[in-house]
């Protein structure tokens, strides 16, 4: 019966609620003074009224010891005040006495399946108790202000791109959860105490090897009393080393993708990261995560080769007349032979710079012509050009456009004679904006980091180990 009456005094509460926004909405947009102070009045009246009906809820939450206790066990939550316990109690009576996701299910603040049986369907949030969503929807607010830890998960939502509604949804769950949780055990919300250094427990790796080494002198359960962990833990270790199958699946399945992350990163001479293992596994048909391959990378301490910075080798002739931007920075294409990318870059040597000059068709992002030579004359540039129109032979029709920065090499009289000659589209970007020819530089990046770096010396520019075969090294 009283459970009866203070869900009817709630529910006038929050007619009561209503009102009052009402009144104040009208007030905030009305002029004339009469009716300005009927509704200051009116506001007034329905301060006076909620305030009576809540001294009358405190009064029979108080008449009922046990009713009052999950109130107050409920107000030790953080940004939890009375009315809202209030609220949890009276409009959710399974409260401490389901798990934590049928409750959270009650709330309308978690999936809840239509189905029975082996489902293996999407889960959506559907129905739910509005009037527990909107009482938690205020501390959760406060939560994400005041309390580290919802803080820190709402953050962490948000920062994963998650939008903030969905961000609040999941610290309303936790609160509701924490609800739940304290009422079933039955004690109060204590803060988790914050470990420093010297208290932070060492990994558990190392609290299982300890033991496998003391255990015939100290004994099993006496070193896990100490290391506060327990005995089943180890015995559980102890059974999954003895015979690997009782080991966790994905544990089994970690073994056999770091067998193959291994196989590939040293198939690419160790210049492969995380991403382009990645993209290489799944080439292979081996269909694994990319945050899988990044996390197992990390472990095993294996890594991609870093780039440096890079120096700027274009000397453009601002008097020469050029052609316009036909690419603007759209180097994906529907086919080969549709867009040849230009550029070349600089390698020391023992004997000096060398310049290595590529065509690179912009489909398969492939390297079709190539040339290293000691000077950066146009011939040098033309000579790459060649040999990529040599190996492709592009046809007439095929529209292929020629895209460079504005070097002097590439607007040169008898560079712009063989691209007419041979019926390609010239294309130049704008003066001092890498990214007008961004595809040009990746490569000349890729070429430094993964063959140049590594060796960090070049003794000389033609024979046995120069730049031409590391050139051809990277087109392989």
């Amino acid at each position: 019966e009283d459970v009866h009456d203070l869900r009817e005094l709630l529910t006038a509460r929050r007619a009561l609620v209503k009102d009052q926004i009402t009144a104040k909405t009208r007030l905030a947009t009305a002029t004339n003074p009469l009716v300005k102070d009927q509704l200051c009045r009116r506001i007034n009246d329905i301060d006076t009224d909620i305030k009576a009906l809540d001294e009358v809820v405190a009064q029979i939450a108080k008449q009922r010891g046990t009713l009052d206790e999950r109130i107050r066990r409920l107000m030790t939550i953080p940004g939890v005040g009375r009315l809202t316990a209030t609220i949890l109690v009276i409009d959710m009576p399974e409260l401490g006495h389901l798990d934590s996701k049928k409750i959270a299910a009650l709330a309308g603040l978690a999936p809840m399946t239509q189905q029975s049986g082996k489902w293996q369907g999407k889960e959506r949030i559907i129905g739910g108790r509005a009037s527990l969503r909107r009482a938690i929807y205020m501390p959760a607010l406060v939560a994400i202000r005041f309390n580290h830890d919802l803080r820190d998960k709402y953050q962490q939502l948000v920062n994963a791109g998650k939008a903030k509604k969905v961000a609040i949804t999941a610290v309303m769950r936790r609160i509701i959860v924490l609800a739940n949780t304290l009422l079933r055990e039955g004690r109060d919300w204590q803060p988790k105490t914050t470990l420093t250094k010297t208290d932070t427990r060492p990994p558990r790796e190392m609290m299982m090897a300890f033991i496998d080494v003391h255990r015939e002198d100290l004994g099993i359960e006496p070193i896990c009393r100490e290391l506060a962990i327990a005995p089943s833990s180890y015995h559980e270790h102890a059974a999954r080393s003895a015979d690997p199958g009782r080991r966790p699946a994905r544990a089994q399945r970690d073994d056999e993708i770091r067998e193959q992350i291994k196989r590939v990163h040293e198939a690419s001479f160790g210049l492969y990261g995380a991403r382009k293992v990645w993209h290489q596994m799944r080439r292979e048909g081996i269909m694994v995560a990319k945050c899988t391959v990044e996390r197992l990378m990390r472990a095993m301490g294996l890594a991609g080769v870093r780039r440096g910075k890079k120096t700027i080798t274009t000397i453009s002739n601002p008097k020469a007349p050029c052609p316009l931007d036909k690419v603007n920075r759209a180097f994906r294409v529907s086919r080969p032979n549709a867009l040849w990318v230009v550029d070349f870059t600089y390698v020391h040597t023992w004997a000096g710079f060398v310049y290595v000059a590529f065509v690179i068709d912009a489909f398969a992002r492939r390297i079709v012509g190539w040339k290293v030579s000691t000077s950066a004359t146009a011939s040098f540039v033309l000579d790459a050009l060649e040999q990529a129109i040599h190996a492709r032979r592009p046809d007439p029709d095929d529209g292929l456009i020629h895209h460079s920065d504005r070097g002097v090499q590439y607007l040169a009289m008898n560079y712009t004679q063989r691209l007419a000659e041979a019926k390609l589209v010239p294309s130049v970007g704008s003066v001092g904006d890498s990214y007008d020819n961004a595809l040009a530089e990746t490569i000349n990046g890729l070429y430094k980091a993964e063959v140049i770096w590594r060796q960090r010396s070049w003794p000389s520019v033609f024979g046995r180990g120069n730049g031409n075969a590391a050139l051809g090294r990277l087109v392989q």
